[in-house]
């Protein structure tokens, strides 16, 4: 759904594309609770909700790379950070809430928390209608040097604007309402039926654009979508496949499997904030940190096969964990470097794709050397030549395409 969400969210705003995911995942959940089947769940969990979650996850990252411009990469972070935080604390919720409510109370409240994502969406502004609201405060503070007020009128005055720039050039719609977040007071409604309006010209666009195939074009963006299908052969597979490795070894015991997984999920909350506020110093090149994530990477899968205590495999899962969380971070934030942040939509949405496929693609072939083999060690080695294949792509090809980058622009 990626790349279609990305279209989408230029066409119709990040703020109504997450609302209906929201809209669509509390839907699957809830349907969840009257299904009989284990079929029925493949429509209700895996389609319904699944295009949801597609639809809901990608427009807080687009919008916050939009609105940010000198902390940017820091506030990416704290913005992806959300997804680790859920997978370390919402499988601990799901057991209790198991235990006390059953399998179909589970889904009933999960489908009322997941529609609270509404709310999120609610709360963002369009960058288009925010950099207007900047410009009016900033003309009223040079005319009477007051502190920043911004009356009802002024922002009709805004959506009366907004509305006739897009009706002449065609931007999306933004469709909700805005509201003032420090007073609460209602702004101004800045959308319109601009459907009709704009004709079967930006209709034509909005299908094209659906994919920017022209990036695949772009060496720079080949080597990121590369690298983010040979980090999709490993994460998350590794912490998927390394519970099951050291319990069947009898390493650790089921729950001590259980907490290595949450020590990596905690690593990798702080290592997406840590990467942003790193990022933003700049004290190493962003091309040569997004390397390093790999090589980091690489190391876990490379020498699990020899740890024999918790010790070491609490220090592997710490070392993958921080690394998964840069490379999480710098994908979005390196994509806005190389093509600059108006079509953050479509590259990311495009890599995402890419990720996509690989995700589902490497646990069959993860199993049919499970197969073969009769050993978790190949597949180990496996993801390992992945992350290094990764790492060295990045520190060969990356000043190549640097160097092409500035010649093309002098």
């Amino acid at each position: 759904m990626s790349p279609i969400t990305g279209a989408l969210c230029e066409r119709f705003s990040e703020r109504v594309v997450m609302f209906i995911g929201s809209v669509l995942c509390c839907i699957g959940f809830i349907l969840s609770c009257f299904v009989t089947r284990i079929e029925h769940l493949l429509v209700t969990v895996g389609v319904i909700s699944g295009l949801g979650a597609g639809l809901s996850l990608l427009p807080g990252v687009l919008i916050t790379s939009r609105y940010f411009k000198t902390k940017r990469a820091l506030a990416n972070g704290i913005c992806v950070s959300g997804t680790a935080c859920g997978g370390l604390i919402m499988p601990r919720v799901i057991q209790l809430l198991v235990a006390e409510f059953g399998l179909r109370g589970t889904f009933l409240l999960l489908g009322g928390g997941i529609l609270q994502v509404c709310i999120s969406a609610a709360l963002l502004r369009p960058t288009e209608v925010h950099q207007r609201i900047v410009e009016i405060d900033e003309k009223r503070k040079k005319l009477n040097g007051e502190k920043k007020v911004t009356t009802n009128g002024e922002m009709k005055e805004v959506a009366v604007e907004m509305n006739d720039t897009k009706k002449e050039s065609g931007e999306k719609n933004t469709g909700l309402v805005e509201f003032d977040l420090g007073t609460g007071d209602k702004l101004a409604e800045t959308s319109a039926e601009l459907t009709e309006t704009e004709g079967k010209g930006s209709k034509k666009k909005f299908c094209l654009q659906i994919i920017d195939w022209s990036l695949l074009k772009s060496p720079s963006f080949l080597l990121c979508s590369t690298t983010v299908g040979l980090m999709a052969m490993c994460n998350p597979h590794f912490l998927y496949y390394m519970p099951s490795y050291v319990t069947e070894k009898g390493i650790v015991t089921k729950s001590e499997a259980a907490t290595l997984v949450s020590i990596g999920a905690a690593i990798d909350m702080f290592g997406r904030i840590g990467s942003g506020w790193l990022a933003d110093r700049n004290f190493i090149p962003l091309g040569k940190m997004y390397a390093l994530c790999f090589l980091v990477a690489g190391t876990a899968p490379l020498i699990l096969p020899f740890a024999t205590n918790m010790i070491v495999l609490g220090i592997l899962c710490s070392l993958f964990g921080l690394a998964a969380g840069f490379w999480f971070l710098l994908v979005p934030t390196l994509l806005t470097e190389y093509h600059g942040v108006e079509k953050i939509s479509s590259s990311y949405g495009l890599a995402r794709l890419f990720q996509g496929v690989m995700t589902f693609c490497s646990p069959l072939l993860i199993g049919f050397i499970l197969n073969a083999t009769d050993s978790y060690n190949a597949a180990f080695f496996m993801m390992s030549g992945c992350l290094f294949l990764a790492s060295f792509l990045v520190f060969t090809v990356e000043p190549w395409i640097l160097r092409h980058h500035r010649r093309d622009q002098s």
